[in-house]
């Protein structure tokens, strides 16, 4: 599927106002330019267009480093990576989940109510109920049920994060019932193509994160049941290979935005992909010489490892690396961003079942996934020689002895629960979700912190927000103040 995002261009003209004033007097606060309407179609596309970039931009990069995937390397992000940071470093990210995302994602609510068109109103949802529940994960108390309405509540005050939780929920199950009638047109949905049975199984898979979140397990079971069943049904944000159009948002940044701001030399995630150290995960069953290929290369817009922008439709390859398609990295031009997916769904439900010692159907939905990933999963062919094997595992293997258990420090359950959480890590790489779970999980990987002792609980409120809303929390928790759920 190709996403061709379409742009506004917005023509301004100068005036010498002298001889104009006559024609603009009082109507200084009138923008002629402005649209003031849109079709369902447009802002269904403009929305999800927020939506992605929510999932996959700063936020991502900065949970990224500060969860072993990256490194800061340069200028502003050495000092991201070693957590010196400050309010005034999140008020972007803050900006666009309220006056993009949520803001677009609420008028559609309301012109789908307008137009009887019960789809549209499900779709919105979605987007809203997995923005705002990943803001309250990052972010903890947040405003909810008065955000982004300024003219009503200019001061909009801050729901807890386990209200903000339930009401994700609820929204996800309105959703479900809303795409279940079958009612309305999806025109503008570039992502699933209208396809509302896909949407349906993202929301029940999204149902299950926000409940694992929260320590309820087999409520995570039962909504990975309908969740997302297999790769062909997973939720991607696309791409294309225009600059500062549609490419893939890593990818612009990596290789023409920020170029060597931020690479991968010494991340944890490599140490355990890279046969070659000692930290390594591969064993008698687990080859990863093909995924850390296609997660990470050498030398290509720096002498450094870094995130895998390989491409062969980059138009001019500005380091001059091409990929014949074969060998196109995690973050080409075009590459599609995960949002929502089998991997997450299976591996939701493996560690919901192994939380609640349900060891062997545990250790079956761990092999399902492993069985999809042995056929070579999404990585491109040309790094299947680099090494690649996902044998399925018996319990043996996580008993004392086992290979997953060589020193026989931990249960075999225990054993089992780490190789689904070291899964999760590598499977969700670049996505925000690897900082939640190192939150919620009390650092069970033992991930190391990029500077000091301890690793940040939460992002910072936006500077702008704190100055411009009186219902901001006061004082301002810091880097390392946990959240209500993820204490």
């Amino acid at each position: 599927m190709t996403f061709w995002k379409k742009t506004l261009s917005i023509l301004t003209a100068g005036f010498l106002l002298a001889s104009c004033e006559s024609y603009v007097d009082k109507v200084d606060e009138i923008d002629p330019t402005a649209p003031v309407d849109a079709p369902i179609a447009s802002i269904l596309t403009a929305t999800q267009v927020n939506y992605q970039g929510i999932m996959e931009g700063e936020m991502a990069r900065i949970a990224g480093m500060w969860s072993g995937y990256f490194t800061g390397s340069d200028r502003q992000y050495v000092a991201l990576y070693n957590y010196n940071t400050v309010s005034a470093d999140f008020d972007g990210a803050w900006g666009n989940i309220f006056a993009g995302t949520i803001k677009n994602a609420r008028v559609l609510r309301q012109k789908g109510v307008a137009a009887g068109n019960r789809s549209v109103q499900g779709v919105a949802k979605i987007m809203e109920a997995h923005t705002m529940g990943m803001t309250a994960a990052l972010w903890g108390d947040i405003p909810f049920t008065q955000a982004s309405n300024l003219a009503q509540f200019p001061n909009p005050a801050y729901d807890t994060q386990t209200a903000v939780y339930a009401a994700v929920q609820q929204l996800l199950s309105d959703a479900i019932t809303d795409l279940g009638t079958g009612v309305g047109s999806l025109t503008g949905d570039y992502m699933f193509g209208g396809g509302r049975a896909l949407w349906i199984a993202a929301a029940n898979t999204l149902k299950a994160k926000f409940f694992l979140h929260q320590g309820q397990y087999q409520q995570a079971i039962n909504f990975t049941n309908n969740g997302i069943k297999n790769p062909g049904q997973n939720l991607f944000g696309y791409h294309d290979n225009e600059y500062q159009k549609t490419y893939n948002i890593y990818y612009s940044f990596l290789t023409y935005d920020r170029s060597g701001y931020m690479t991968a030399e010494g991340a944890y995630a490599v140490k355990l992909l890279d046969a070659g150290n000692r930290l390594n995960r591969n064993n008698t069953k687990t080859n990863e010489g093909a995924r850390l290929n296609w997660y990470y290369q050498q030398g290509l817009n720096t002498a450094s490892v870094e995130p895998n922008v390989l491409s062969a439709r980059e138009p001019g390859f500005s380091w001059g690396v091409a990929s014949d398609g074969s060998e196109d990295g995690f973050f080409a031009c075009d590459a599609p961003f995960p949002l929502v997916t089998f991997e997450e769904n299976q591996l939701i439900l493996a560690e919901s079942q192994a939380r609640l010692g349900q060891t062997a159907p545990a250790l079956a939905s761990l092999n399902r996934l492993r069985s999809f990933y042995a056929t070579g999963g999404f990585i491109p062919e040309g790094w299947l020689g680099a090494g690649l094997k996902y044998d399925a595992y018996v319990l043996a293997d996580f008993a004392t002895g086992g290979i997953e258990n060589r020193a026989g420090t931990r249960s075999a359950e225990q054993a089992l629960l780490l190789e689904i959480l070291e899964e999760r890590y590598l499977s969700l790489y670049g996505q925000l979700e690897a900082f939640n779970d190192i939150r919620r999980t009390a650092n069970a990987l033992r991930i190391p912190a990029n500077t000091g002792s301890q690793i940040p609980r939460r992002f910072l409120y936006s500077q702008a927000e704190i100055n411009a809303n009186t219902s901001a929390p006061r004082p301002s928790p810091d880097l390392f103040t946990p959240t209500a759920i993820f204490k």
